[in-house]
């Protein structure tokens, strides 16, 4: 019988003892330590079948073939112990994650052949496999930015955060048509547009799994971001994009370096053309990657931590422009983890705004893309969409759709009181226009109007 799993305090036994994984040392700290024998070792290494699953695990992106405890409990747990409290499954000093389960925060969905790319099963809310279980609200760090929310991040570390000093965006106090609205500048990021959180916090899970390729696919900012990041971090990447890409885009992407995939048409066409190439690299993707909403889920943090500090006002409802839906459902994570550390301040509606050249949410089903002066969200068939509408409704939000004038005419309105953004942007205006001016609103200007066409 293999002896009991030694204490955290106490010296560990030879650690591949007999062919059977015991804990690598205390000393071992992450994920390069126990893969790099330059790091830690040759004697710390697993034996080469052990080894081979787990840098299958990490190079591609399947981690549910090992951590899914439907598929492979045993050599879930056997992942699970390998790596204790002090490795993988770390989530926060103050906080407990039940090891005998996979790590949900880390597991991602089984995909199929060339066929439905990572879909979740969602028996019970929409993030379940992301929400961490704090007893108490956890303390911000002391730097600046969203580097301050690295506690609240269970793969990154605020003492070894690499990024591009991702900025605390100000939320600022706007008077359109005549009544209050808030806005929170999220075009004000690195690259310019809100995904630089998404992928801020993603590249800490890459800076210390260290792939040889990174892969994206992107009507433009996700790409961008990713770009810049992975310029940052030293490691290649290979954005596919539809060969309709905006001139300012595809002169900021060739500017990082990235190797551009031009895809014929639809923005569902772009997505197809990576999976057929997903072997290759690491999906460091903002949709289908559930890291990047820990990462996007530091909006409503931030504004929590903005309103504690008097420098902005709760809202009662946020209304996003929605194509994939990625910062509204990291911001839905975001009030999950609020609620249970008890410092949500009051129930908060988390709204979509679309398009009606493509509103596939407000139909609640799939619907052909058609061109838009918004395509940052002229998404047909969004991955997440079982998911975005359950976090809707969970949390009594409304989808709202408005037509292209509508949307020219509120740029138009943004720009005319000197916030430059993209159209996408100003679908939520649009949108909230639509509601009467629904009073105590926030909308999020998510990308800056430089990246026009």
């Amino acid at each position: 019988m293999r002896a009991p799993y030694p204490a955290k305090d106490q010296p560990s036994p030879s650690p591949w003892k007999n062919g059977h994984p015991n804990p690598p040392p205390a000393q071992t700290q992450n994920l390069a330590s126990l893969l790099d024998g330059k790091s830690c070792g040759s004697s710390y290494l697993p034996p080469s079948r052990h080894r081979r699953k787990i840098l299958r695990l990490f190079w591609t992106q399947n981690l549910a073939s090992l951590l899914d405890a439907k598929s492979c409990v045993s050599s879930g747990r056997k992942i699970l112990r390998l790596f204790r409290t002090e490795n993988l499954a770390v989530v926060h000093k103050n906080d407990k994650m039940n090891l005998t389960t996979p790590p949900l925060w880390l597991s991602f969905p089984e995909s199929t052949p060339r066929g439905e790319p990572f879909r979740f099963d969602l028996p019970a809310s929409p993030c379940h496999w992301l929400e961490l279980q704090f007893k108490q609200r956890p303390a911000l760090s002391k730097y600046s930015g969203i580097r301050r929310f690295a506690p609240l991040i269970p793969f990154a570390d605020a003492e070894h955060w690499i990024g591009l000093g991702e900025p605390c965006t100000p939320v600022e106090q706007g008077v359109f048509y005549g009544h209050p609205l808030q806005l929170k500048l999220d075009f004000l990021m690195p690259t310019g547009s809100y995904k630089d959180r998404g992928t801020a916090a993603l590249m800490q899970h890459v800076r210390v799994i260290q792939p040889k390729l990174l892969l994206q696919d992107s009507s433009g900012n996700a790409g961008i971001s990713v770009a810049a990041y992975a310029a940052r971090l030293g490691i290649p990447c290979r954005i596919f994009v539809p060969t309709d890409l905006a001139d300012s885009k595809r002169k900021q992407l060739q500017s990082y370096g990235a190797e551009i995939q031009y895809v014929a048409g639809n923005r569902e066409a772009v997505t197809q053309a990576l999976l057929r190439q997903i072997d290759e690299g690491y999906l460091a993707s903002h949709v289908w990657n559930p890291l990047f909403l820990h990462g996007t889920k530091t909006f409503l943090w931030e504004l929590l931590d903005q309103v504690e500090s008097g420098h902005a006002t709760w809202p009662d409802e946020i209304l996003f422009p929605v194509g994939n839906g990625t910062l509204l459902l990291g911001c839905y994570l975001a009030v999950k983890e609020m609620e249970r550390a008890g410092c949500l301040p009051s129930p908060i509606r988390l709204s979509a705004a679309q398009t009606q050249a493509c509103a596939p949410l407000s139909l609640g089903k799939p619907v052909q893309s058609s061109p838009s002066i918004a395509p940052g969200i002229a998404i047909g068939n969004p991955p997440r969409m079982d998911q975005i509408l359950a976090a809707i409704s969970e949390t009594h939000g409304r989808i709202l759709s408005v037509s292209e004038s509508e949307i020219q005419e509120a740029g138009k309105e943004l720009f005319s009181q000197g916030w430059y953004t993209e159209f996408t942007s100003a679908v939520a205006l649009a949108a909230w226009k639509k509601t009467s001016f629904s009073p105590n609103t926030l909308i999020p200007l998510t990308g800056t109007g430089l990246k026009n066409p």
